[in-house]
């Protein structure tokens, strides 16, 4: 049995995704396509909005884009491990 409820909300938490991945990288100066192999592991806890906030605001404080550039390239070395 499914729960009729259930699609309505995976498309919302599917748009807040893409919004928040969009924000990301016009923060950072990076195209969307950049998060294209991102991947969610199947059990690992997804972070808050709050967190991607943080980290938001910790990349936007950095003004240097060749030093935005390499922050985002330590976050997707961390990722891949």
């Amino acid at each position: 049995m499914t729960d009729a409820g259930a699609r309505p909300n995976l498309r919302a938490g599917v748009a807040e995704r893409e919004r928040v991945l969009r924000r990301i990288a016009e923060t950072l100066e990076v195209s969307l396509a950049d998060f294209s192999e991102v991947t969610v592991r199947v059990g690992s806890a997804e972070p808050s909005a709050a967190e991607c906030s943080d980290l938001l605001a910790a990349f936007h404080r950095i003004p240097d884009p060749d030093l935005r550039r390499r922050c985002l390239g330590l976050v997707r070395a961390f990722g891949a491990a």
